[in-house]
């Protein structure tokens, strides 16, 4: 099994608290081309209390696939393309070749090469939750260490 999924599974068997479940935010679903492109690519840069689905998955999908690549030496595009890439816990997450079009056209223009020098509290609240779901953050990272 490849590290990151290793990690992720430790993760999600250790810690059943998630703080983004879809119940606590009020959620406004579009499933038009343009705007789930327009949305998702907003999501590092405008803050919004509303949650754009599918468009956040795109994003978060995104993010997660070139946080992977750069952390454990992943090709992007094969961790995008993973089904369980966010551990079966977004319903509204598609694999890169379910929509290759949609990912291409937010990719093109997606702030990656910033990502970490962005601060909407949205993608603030992605990039931790990456940094404890792939046991780098402080709260999470004795894990990895008791398993070695």
């Amino acid at each position: 099994m490849k590290e990151w999924k290793t990690r992720q599974e430790l993760y999600h068997r250790m810690f059943t608290d998630h703080s983004d479940v879809f119940t606590q935010f009020e959620i406004e679903l579009n499933y038009d081309k343009d705007t789930i492109i327009k949305r998702a690519l907003e999501y590092p840069t405008v803050q919004s209390e509303l949650l754009y689905y599918p468009a956040k998955s795109y994003a978060v999908g995104i993010i997660f696939a070139h946080k992977i690549s750069e952390k454990f030496n992943e090709d992007f595009y094969e961790t995008l393309n993973d089904p369980d890439l966010l551990y079966k816990n977004d319903p509204y997450f598609v694999p890169y070749q379910s929509d290759k079009s949609t990912y291409d056209r937010i990719i093109s223009e997606f702030p990656l090469s910033s990502l970490d020098q962005l601060s909407t509290p949205n993608l603030v609240k992605t990039l931790e939750y990456f940094e404890k779901e792939f046991l780098f953050h402080k709260k999470t990272c004795t894990l990895i260490s008791k398993t070695r």
